[in-house]
C-alpha cells in the first residue's frame, strides 16, 4: 500500500498513476479498498473509474468498515448521474456506519 502510494504521490519516482494501482490491489484489504476508491475516484469524470471505485467500496462495505459505508452512502445520495443513485440504499448504508460506529464506540455519534 505504502509503495503505491508513493507512486502516486512523489513526482520524482517518474512512475505513472497507472503503475501505482497493482500495489493498492495487493493490499485490498479493507481500508486500502476505502483508500483505492479514493484513489479512483479523483478522476470523477471516468465512469470506469467511478464504477472501479463502487466495487471496491461494495466490498469494503460487505466487510463491515464504516469509512466505506459513508463514503459509499455520499455517491449513491449525490452522483451527477441519476442511474448511480440509490437514495433509498444511501441511506441504508449511512444508518449501517451510525449503527457500527455506535455499537462499536458506545456513544451516541453524530455525523
Amino acid at each position: 500500500m505504502l509503495y503505491g502510494m508513493m507512486i502516486a504521490g512523489l513526482p520524482q519516482l517518474k512512475q505513472t498513476y497507472d503503475q501505482a494501482i497493482p500495489w493498492f490491489l495487493k493490499a485490498a484489504q479493507t481500508d486500502a479498498q476505502v483508500s483505492l476508491a479514493e484513489y479512483l475516484l479523483r478522476d470523477f469524470s471516468s465512469q470506469d473509474a467511478v464504477a472501479g471505485a463502487l466495487v471496491w467500496l461494495e466490498r469494503a462495505e460487505r466487510q463491515g468498515n464504516s469509512s466505506a459505508k459513508l463514503l459509499l452512502a455520499a455517491i449513491l445520495a449525490a452522483h451527477p448521474d441519476a442511474q448511480r443513485r440509490d437514495p433509498q440504499r444511501a441511506l441504508q448504508s449511512r444508518l449501517d456506519a451510525y449503527a457500527a460506529r455506535r455499537t462499536r464506540t458506545g456513544k451516541l455519534l453524530v455525523f
